[in-house]
């Protein structure tokens, strides 16, 4: 394992047990950033913009993907929910909405709705009748600021 996937890593396994003492449901990709030692993202960056710009992409893929492979899933703007445990149902509502998530979450994701979240979304279909997803009444901005309290 390199040093940069074992420091996303540790970050990780750090925020889960601060979530779970805070009682938070999200982690916030920019948290885990701040575990990365400077020398290393130093290493990298070097005086080249491009390289620098490299170095973030290359490091917000390191970060998501073990997100991904703890069971984490994308909320946006750098916010992850772990999905087997998430009972929320706007968090689940906008997993279901997102375009990157597999059709294999989005069944256990529709299923999670229904069986704890019903009746507190409107769902949504388009003109065919075909089911589109679930609608909460917040607001973008509304939504993420609920996201962001509830994120370590």
């Amino acid at each position: 394992m390199r040093e940069i996937t074992r420091a996303v890593e540790n970050a990780i396994q750090v925020l889960e047990a601060k979530a779970d003492r805070e009682k938070k449901h999200v982690i916030k990709t920019g948290s885990i950033r701040l575990f990365i030692p400077r020398q290393l993202v130093d290493d990298w960056v070097g005086q080249d913009t491009d390289t620098a710009y490299l170095a973030n992409c290359g490091l917000a893929q390191v970060i998501q993907s073990r997100l991904y492979e703890h069971g984490y899933r994308s909320l946006g703007n750098g916010y992850f929910v772990k999905l087997d445990i998430c009972d929320n149902p706007e968090y689940l509502t906008e997993l279901y909405n997102n375009a990157d998530v597999s059709v294999k979450d989005k069944v256990a994701i529709r299923r999670r709705i229904k069986e704890r979240c019903d009746g507190q979304s409107e769902a949504i279909f388009s003109e065919d009748g075909q089911f589109i997803g679930y609608k909460f009444s917040k607001t973008q901005e509304e939504f993420y600021a609920c996201v962001e309290g509830d994120s370590v």
